[in-house]
């Protein structure tokens, strides 16, 4: 998907999309205002698992160990006894489970710590539940292997003998190894404290080792939880957020799914998919300008992207057309596709370029081209049909120099049968003697089987196509139709185009298959 049906796709589901996100997070931030769902508030206690902190002369094997009891350690401060009494300890009236959803406890791979986070509606309530369950955990850990027999304390005072002995030691040997002419005596002296240091230090690093399974399981508290008055960003605001970022992805699935199910014409480039070329791009005509037939020829038209679109579509028919256009049908596939609108204004483009022209509403079954001049539709076209001669009384003229109209008239019961006599054809043609060019306003061509008829009798066909609205196969049926009355596509003409894709599409350095004639455009200034 490029980037400008990524556009088009924002433009035609950007508001399933907003609407599913507004719908779902509004929902979401009314049942959590109905049920009480307010501030969360959350305080974390630390703790210390080992002696790294009580002993200066922890050795690695002690910090492997604390490690690895720290992680039972959290698996222990949220087992069943040790909330059982917290709950007993604070006096809360809830449940195991309640106060197990509050605690989160964790433990980093360094240094040997224990985090536990609680939550609570209040923060003191949230600081009390963390230290609570930091005092159960110290309470328990006698029982997993802390100090207090004899024979820890024995080897406490081993090891601290050892580290008397070794210092003094440590001192003679420097003050000795430090004189430079020693005697025989000395240097005997010298050897033997030398392997009783050596000695002394094995002995040490023995007692520490055989401490170490104990020393491990130490707990300390590091930091204490307090009350923090700053609400966690949870509670109401969190599931509100995830409501709504479910509701978007819910609301941008279907979208899509059903953007890949709607075979509507989009751009040009869906045209040429179907095997049509696409002459031009028309921009939503604004209300000041539809039915009015002063702006048909004031300042307004001439100076819009209407005036310029239909004034590049003007110039790629005359390109595209093989032979010289002295007739031509305007229909589409379905009704409510804007073929009158592209039929009126392309009538005024031709006439603003010095051609006379004849607009004739063919559409028997709702006329209105009528209404764009604001003209009667006493008499018209159905009065032709219907005689055995040419009125000429019946052709009005408009404000627009060099434009002629022939309405549509009194409504016909049999509108099929009689437009599709071979009376039809002989009107046009003897229409088309006295003016420059025909523009008819056909019905729409799977809608009425005159449109066939019609066509036939025109040198050529324009088939209007409404971007979103037109189907790739009604778009086919159409011209499958016309193939088999034998009328000559001369291409469609995108009607309804967003004015911002318009003006990246009116670019003259474009070239695309009606790009010659969008080129063309910036030479051929016609002057209204």
């Amino acid at each position: 998907m490029d980037l400008r049906r990524l556009l088009a796709f924002g433009r035609r589901w950007g508001w399933l999309v907003l609407a599913g996100t507004l719908l779902a997070g509004g929902t979401a931030f009314a049942v959590a205002t109905a049920s009480g769902a307010g501030a969360v508030y959350e305080s974390t206690a630390v703790l210390l698992v080992g002696p790294a902190l009580s002993d200066a002369d922890a050795n690695p094997g002690q910090l492997e160990a604390s490690r690895r009891v720290s992680i039972v350690y959290a698996e222990v401060a949220t087992s069943r006894p040790v909330l059982q009494r917290v709950i007993g300890e604070l006096s809360l009236d809830t449940t195991i489970e309640a106060v197990h959803g509050q605690l989160t406890v964790t433990t980093p791979q360094e240094p040997p710590i224990i985090r536990i986070s609680a939550q609570a509606d209040s923060p003191e309530l949230a600081a009390a539940l963390a230290n609570e369950v930091a005092q159960q955990l110290i309470a328990m850990s006698p029982a997993l292997g802390s100090r207090g027999s004899q024979t820890d304390q024995f080897i406490d005072r081993q090891i601290r003998a050892l580290q008397e002995e070794i210092e003094s030691l440590t001192t003679e040997v420097g003050r000795l190894a430090a004189i430079e002419d020693r005697t025989d005596e000395e240097d005997q002296e010298l050897t033997r404290l030398r392997d009783r240091l050596a000695s002394l230090r094995g002995s040490y690093a023995s007692l520490v080792a055989a401490s170490s399974s104990t020393a491990s399981t130490l707990l300390t508290v590091i930091e204490e939880a307090v009350p923090n008055p700053v609400p966690a960003p949870r509670g109401r605001l969190q599931l509100t957020l995830f409501a709504a970022l479910i509701g978007l992805v819910l609301a941008f699935s279907v979208a899509f799914v059903a953007e890949q199910l709607d075979d509507t014409i989009e751009s040009d480039e869906d045209i040429n998919a179907a095997g049509l070329q696409n002459l031009g791009e028309i921009p939503t005509i604004p209300l000041q300008i539809k039915h009015n037939p002063a702006g048909l020829t004031g300042e307004l038209l001439q100076h819009t992207a209407i005036h310029e679109s239909f004034h590049a579509l003007r110039t790629a028919m005359e390109l595209s057309a093989t032979t010289s256009i002295r007739s031509i049908v305007v229909t589409s596939a379905h009704d409510g596709e804007g073929k009158t609108t592209v039929a009126a204004l392309l009538s005024v483009a031709f006439a603003h370029a010095g051609r006379q022209v004849l607009l004739i509403d063919a559409d028997l079954r709702q006329p209105s081209v009528h209404k764009w001049f604001d003209m009667e539709n006493t008499h018209g076209l159905s009065d032709l049909l219907r005689a055995s001669y040419i009125a000429a009384p019946y052709l009005q003229r408009t404000s627009v120099a060099n434009l002629t109209v022939l309405t549509a008239g009194p409504p016909l019961a049999d509108a099929a049968s009689v437009v599709g006599s071979t009376r039809t054809a002989e009107i046009l043609r003897q229409l088309a003697q006295g003016e420059d060019l025909v523009v008819v306003d056909s019905p729409p061509m799977l809608d009425a089987a005159e449109a066939s008829v019609l066509a036939a009798s025109a040198d050529w066909t324009l088939v209007v196509v409404a971007p979103g609205r037109t189907s790739t196969e009604s778009l086919r049926d159409t011209a499958a139709v016309l193939a088999r009355a034998r009328g000559t596509m001369m291409g469609t003409v995108l009607n309804r185009v967003p004015r911002a894709r318009l003006r990246d599409r009116m670019n003259p350095s474009v070239a695309t298959t009606g790009g010659r004639a969008r080129s063309a455009v910036a030479a051929d200034r016609s002057p209204p």
